[in-house]
């Protein structure tokens, strides 16, 4: 809850110090977008409504395409035939037409509303009135219908409805004229086709005429002759099937003959066992009944019975009879064979003439057919041209157009531009913008350190404190005393904080021996050096702080004391160590200051006589403070670490860079030096986000409001 409050808080404060800039951009970016709303021309903007119906009326009908150039159906149905026709109302050609019409050419000034402009002048820019005209046109179609909207936009209200009804007008002319002239262009030539169809049709009857004449045949003779020569091969070839099964049976019969015992009469008998031969039919009864008898008698008579041998004559008088007869009807059959065989050839050969007649009559045809198809497609195409010029003629003077004007333009009594309260609106909100973006890129810009939070980002050691902003109202020579206030203030505390800070890195030592040292200077290192040696002093303490900055010694001045005696003159013989000290200069804390400048300060902090000073004011006094030069200005304050038990770096916010502080603390990580801490001087925490902000805060609800210095 607390970080969103201080967030807050943060852009308010950057507003309160960047308070006056703020202003200027927001009303200099106001007064910007209110002066464009003084010389800005009011436009206004009239619109025609036309409908553009896809389908022209057809009146060659649905079996005949029209004739102009975008005819297809499928085309008529698609988006890109719309796209076009919006590119159409914004082209040249129907721009030309409309400035042709206007004659904008010759008053050109009405395009700009100026009438008062020299015409020596327009001549001299040599302006494109047809591209200005296109330049103001904007189609605006309906969505989901064929209803599009022709605007311009004008300065002059009767202007702008002049222009946008010349323009309607202007692209149903154009419409019309281009289906107009595609007509007649096709009527024209359909009628120069129609002559070389008719002579093509001539030329192709004459060379049917001429091919039925050579041939001697007429239209219906194929047919019919082809019918007879069909029906006469298939009575032959019913014919000479049946032939050929007659000959088959023939040939059985003489194979089954060859292959009888010439004494088998019964297998002879059953060869010729048919109706044909009456008297082999009656020969076959009496040989038949005759073995009948034979047998019948011989079941009572002997061999040499006289009926027996009656019997057995007659039998073999019968058989007798039957060999000459079936020997007769043998060559009647091979006679009848060779018969078949020939009129099974002459059949054939009938057959194979009749075939050759009706594939000559098929090739004759296919020839006739391929000329008569000639004469009908070239009477068809004919026939069609014709109907075509004829229905191009019928709607050339039909004039019909499928593009209507449903509402024409009226002159706009409210101009569309400029929209006041819009810019107005986007004018205080683009200043308001600036003027936090200005105040923001300045901030980015500006490399000081800033906030508690910037310290953080770059230093490795704790914060110690923070050492806000007093001032000590009474009439005291201490004004650089933090507790010269007599009251509570953030401090006095923040000092005590530091005092707690400090005891606890060195927990186990009673007696303790720091450095205060600041980066640049004037960052308050003496002041926080002499309020932490008075808090120290103030808590039973004994302390001692030296004054070893030896090029710019300070610490004599806060206190108000004189530098005649102090570290130069014990190092150069002139004084001991105890003559050195000033005792008591604020209640309990002692000083030594730095004394005549020395003119090689580095080698007197190096001397034995310094080290053996440190040495003994360490065994005297339990807190030993130096006070001692700016990190990047000299080395001394390095060279002096090595002596103590650590180094506080005083940091004064947005009196250095975030570059500065980062070479300072290389410098002392490349030293290997023990860092006890840093210490914020001089923070106006009323002003400050984070961590001064949350101490003020609680401070301030601790001690209430009059607690506040």
């Amino acid at each position: 809850m607390f970080d969103s409050i201080f967030e807050i808080n943060s852009i308010i404060l950057k507003l309160k110090k960047h308070f006056y800039l703020f202003i200027s951009i927001v009303v200099l970016i106001f007064f910007l977008f209110v002066l464009y709303l003084i010389r800005a021309p009011k436009l206004y903007t009239a619109s025609v409504t036309v409908e553009i119906e896809p389908r022209d009326v057809n009146i060659l009908g649905y079996q005949v395409q029209g004739f102009t150039q975008n005819s297809l159906d499928y085309f008529w149905s698609t988006r890109e035939y719309f796209v076009t026709q919006y590119e159409i109302i914004k082209s040249r050609a129907v721009c030309e037409k409309v400035v042709e019409k206007l004659a904008l050419k010759e008053n050109f000034n009405l395009l700009f509303n100026n009438q008062d402009s020299k015409t020596d002048d327009v001549e001299k820019s040599v302006p494109d009135p047809v591209k200005i005209v296109c330049g103001m046109v904007a189609v605006v179609p309906e969505k989901n219908s064929q209803i599009v909207r022709i605007k311009i936009t004008h300065s002059n209200p009767e202007m702008a409805a002049l222009l946008a009804n010349a323009v309607a007008d202007a692209y149903k002319e154009f419409n019309f004229e281009k289906k107009y002239f595609s007509t007649k262009n096709a009527a024209k030539w359909l009628s120069e086709q129609s002559i070389n169809l008719k002579k093509n049709l001539e030329s192709s009857e004459l060379e049917l005429f001429s091919f039925k004449k050579e041939q001697n045949i007429l239209s219906t003779t194929f047919d019919s002759k082809q019918a007879s020569l069909a029906d006469k091969i298939s009575e032959i070839d019913k014919k000479i099937t049946s032939k050929e099964f007659a000959l088959q049976e023939i040939k059985s019969k003489i194979e089954q003959i060859k292959n009888s015992k010439e004494d088998d009469v019964a297998a002879l008998l059953s060869v010729f066992d048919n109706n044909r031969n009456k008297l082999v039919q009656e020969l076959k009864l009496k040989y038949i009944g005759t073995v009948s008898e034979l047998k019948t008698a011989q079941q009572f008579y002997g061999d040499k019975h006289p009926k027996i041998t009656a019997l057995g004559n007659r039998l073999k008088n019968i058989e007798k009879n039957i060999k000459k007869e079936t020997q007769e009807a043998l060559e009647a059959i091979n006679i009848e064979n060779a018969t078949l065989q020939s009129e099974l050839k002459r059949l054939k050969n009938m057959l194979f003439a009749v075939q050759k007649e009706a594939i000559a009559l098929n090739k004759l045809e296919i020839d006739y057919n391929k000329l008569k198809r000639e004469v009908e497609t070239n009477r068809r195409l004919y026939d069609l041209v014709l109907e075509r010029n004829k229905e191009a003629d019928l709607n050339a003077l039909l004039k019909t157009n499928n593009i209507r004007i449903i509402d024409r333009a009226v002159i706009p009594k409210v101009p569309v531009s400029p929209r006041k309260k819009i810019i107005l609106f986007l004018g205080f909100l683009c200043s308001l913008a600036g003027g936090f973006g200005l105040i923001y890129m300045y901030e980015i810009f500006d490399t000081r350190l800033k906030t508690v939070d910037d310290l953080d980002s770059i230093i490795h050691s704790p914060v110690l404190g923070v050492l806000p902003t007093f001032e000590v109202k009474e009439n005291t020579q201490h004004k650089e005393i933090a507790y010269e206030i007599k009251n509570h203030s953030p401090a006095i505390e923040s000092l005590r904080t530091i005092r707690t800070n400090l005891k606890l890195s060195n927990p186990d030592r009673e007696k303790t021996a720091f450095l205060v040292t600041s980066n640049v200077a004037k960052e308050g290192k003496t002041t926080v050096s002499s309020n932490i040696a008075v808090s120290f002093a103030l808590s039973g303490k004994k302390v001692l702080i030296i004054d070893t900055d030896m090029r710019r010694p300070r610490l004599h001045k806060l206190f108000g004391l004189n530098n005649k005696v102090g570290i130069t003159s014990y190092i150069i013989g002139e004084k001991q160590i105890e003559d050195i000290v000033v005792k008591n200069i604020y209640e309990g804390l002692d000083a030594v200051f730095c004394g005549p400048i020395p003119p090689n300060p580095s080698e007197m902090i190096e001397s034995m006589k310094f080290k053996k000073m440190i040495e003994t004011f360490k065994g005297i006094y339990d807190i030993v403070i130096f006070d001692t030069p700016p990190l990047l200005a000299v080395s001394d304050a390095l060279a002096l670490s090595s002596m103590t038990d650590g180094i506080v770096v005083v940091v004064q916010m947005k009196e250095i860079s975030k570059d500065i502080l980062k070479r300072s603390v290389r410098l002392l990580d490349k030293s290997g030096v023990n860092i006890m801490g840093f210490v914020i001087n001089n923070l106006d925490i009323t002003k400050q986000t984070g961590y001064g902000n949350y101490y003020y805060y609680y401070h301030d609800k601790y001690y209430g409001e009059d607690s506040k210095g």
